[in-house]
């Protein structure tokens, strides 16, 4: 028997094996090569913005996205009154994008600039120098409270004082600080109205601020919850009863408010002690199949999301005879 070829087959496949296992050694631990473009020098950070709240000096700022890759983080430089010299007070990472500085004084002038820190260890140019003189913030105000009227929520406050601006903020989670700010611009009176959203609970708290460069904003006030319970629809009105020898049929006006969930009938027969729950319909329109002669009263609740309004009128008619 010729072992020849059988042997050179062998040697072929030891050969391949051994030559996939230097490759895949190879490329194991093999890192890219850095490229001239990330030892550039970082952009130059811009559009920043500055706030004032009793917690701190708030600054954010904006970086391009594509850049944000090439970047470790930045450096936030300050000088206090009149040092002429800035000091890093804080690094941050590349994914954060505010810093808030607690160490600040009403009166005291602050001078701000920022720096970007690339992967490579280069730092970018400085940003412009952004300067603020904080004021004393107005306390926050008072008395919040909400009316829901038909398609609009309304929150309104007590005037925290003279010349004073207001924000007002809302949040979904109970506990947490409302960050999301609801008006365009301060507001000048003590109410504003909002979208309603009955499926859920939400909370308002209202900031008070000053007419300034850095809105020198207070501390929120108390948060007031508006909660599914909290629509409460107004009691049907125009109930009527129309007897038939079969059947009596009752109509009423339909409810303003747009959340109104349908409507719960209740009836109580000549003799009993109570109102009982005789069906809900979704329209202002339902057919009790009753065959009895006697008086029956009926009243109509409207339900809300989780709530229903007080009874309609009471209202009795009097069932023909069934021959």
């Amino acid at each position: 028997m010729n072992m020849r070829p059988f042997a050179r087959r062998t040697h072929l496949l030891i050969f391949f094996l051994l030559l996939s296992a230097v490759l895949l050694m190879n490329s194991c631990g093999r890192k890219d090569r850095p490229t001239l473009k990330s030892f550039e020098k970082p952009e130059t950070v811009k559009e920043i913005r500055i706030l004032h709240r009793k917690e701190g000096l708030i600054l954010s700022w904006s970086y391009p996205e594509h850049a944000v890759s090439n970047i470790s983080g930045f450096y936030i430089d300050k000088a206090e009154g009149g040092e002429t010299k800035f000091r890093n007070v804080r690094f941050l990472n590349s994914d954060v994008f505010t810093f808030t500085d607690p160490d600040c004084l009403p009166g005291t002038l602050y001078r701000y600039k920022i720096r970007a820190y690339s992967l490579k260890d280069v730092i970018g140019d400085d940003s412009a120098v952004i300067t603020v003189t904080p004021a004393e913030p107005p306390p926050p105000p008072s008395g919040l409270s909400f009316k829901i009227s038909g398609k609009t929520l309304e929150i309104s406050w007590a005037p925290a004082g003279p010349g004073v601006l207001y924000n007002i903020y809302k949040t979904y989670e109970s506990g947490k600080e409302a960050s999301s700010l609801l008006n365009r611009a301060p507001l000048g009176g003590t109410s504003f109205r909002d979208r309603i959203e009955p499926e859920r609970s939400v909370y308002y708290a209202v900031r008070s601020l000053l007419d300034t460069p850095v809105g020198d904003e207070g501390l929120p006030s108390p948060a007031v919850e508006v909660s599914p319970a909290s629509f409460v629809p107004s009691p049907p009105v125009g109930l009527l009863a129309v007897p038939s020898e079969h059947f009596v049929m009752l109509t009423w006006r339909d409810n303003p408010e747009t959340w109104t969930r349908g409507y719960r009938v209740y009836r109580k027969m000549q003799g009993e002690t109570g109102f009982g729950i005789i069906g809900e319909t979704l329209s202002p329109l339902f057919k009790d199949p009753v065959k009895l002669t006697t008086v029956a009263a009926y009243r109509v609740a409207a339900m809300g999301p989780t709530v229903e309004s007080r009874p309609s009128e009471i209202i009795e008619t009097l069932l023909p005879a069934v021959p």
